[in-house]
């Protein structure tokens, strides 16, 4: 069996202004960027990444990396290619359970913007850090178990670069490991501690309100906190109230899509080819391909 597997990368992806720009002209994501002002982000198409990074509206980076990437992935359908299944990767689990037909993108577009209110009326919880391995260093079970003793949560994006969401407590503990370690450990300036299980107060405050009309699933996804196949709208829902309070297992997505679904074709949806080289240090015999603008 020979299947296509399409991959939806996380918020880092719209950081260039570049990558954003070189696809904003093509005709199917300037149709899904036309959206995102009506919907709660006035103005957010027509303002800088430097500026919205400034003024920390990330939900407002969220909803355009989200039109982006719908955008992109209709151009793909339109010429001809049809995956078989939808993998994302943190925020681009959005986009995933969009363009699989589980979700509306304009209600996608309200969640966002509720989901970031409903995080500022809670105040401050923690931050979002990242950890990269010394060059030829690469993550063992050793380290992985001396995280989770300390009671934190990685989540692992490559054989050398993990992610943290933690409180300032956490912050300390994981400081402390790095430096003992010669690990080199980087704030990203996201004021949220995703995937960790401190974001499940914002998700349950929030999802008391959801409101949603369930779409007709077109195409399977699979879940990288889950780690299993979603078949079904139900189950694609479910994993969307999980995926900002869970750890990723990015690596582990990638091996079972080769080895338990049959993917043989990767395609990296973009904007920003970021995820193309977090794959690359996973496993370098992945065949990846990136969509052209």
């Amino acid at each position: 069996m020979t299947g296509i597997a399409a991959l939806f990368p996380g918020l880092n992806s719209i950081f260039r202004e570049r990558d954003r720009q070189r696809h904003s002209t093509l005709p199917e994501v300037a149709g899904r960027l036309s959206e995102v002002s009506r919907i709660g982000f006035k103005g957010a198409a027509t303002k800088s990444t430097e500026r919205l990074l400034s003024e920390n509206d990330f939900a407002a980076l969220a909803a355009l990396t989200i039109a982006v990437q719908c955008g992109l992935y209709d151009r793909l359908c339109k010429g001809g290619v049809r995956p078989d299944i939808l993998a994302g990767c943190s925020l681009g689990d959005i986009a995933r359970s969009v363009c699989s037909g589980a979700f509306d993108y304009v209600e996608a577009l309200e969640f966002l913007a509720g989901l970031q209110e409903q995080a500022h009326l809670l105040g401050p919880m923690g931050m979002h850090v990242a950890v990269r391995m010394p060059p030829g260093v690469p993550l063992n079970h050793e380290l992985m178990s001396i995280f989770r003793a300390s009671n934190l949560e990685p989540s692992v994006l490559s054989a050398r670069h993990l992610t943290f969401g933690c409180d300032r407590a956490g912050f300390k503990r994981l400081e402390a490991i790095c430096g003992a370690r010669g690990l080199f450990l980087k704030d990203t300036e996201v004021p949220y501690p995703l995937h960790s299980s401190l974001m499940q107060p914002v998700i349950e405050r929030y999802w008391r309100h959801v409101r949603y009309q369930p779409g007709i699933l077109r195409t399977a996804a699979y879940s990288s906190v889950q780690l299993r196949r979603l078949d079904s709208v139900a189950d694609i829902v479910d994993d969307a109230r999980q995926v900002i309070a869970r750890p990723l297992h990015w690596p582990e997505t990638l091996r079972r899509l080769r080895e338990e679904e049959g993917i043989s074709r990767f395609i990296n949806i973009g904007p920003c080819k970021s995820l193309l080289l977090l794959m690359r240090e996973t496993d370098r015999r992945l065949v990846i391909e990136t969509m052209a603008a």
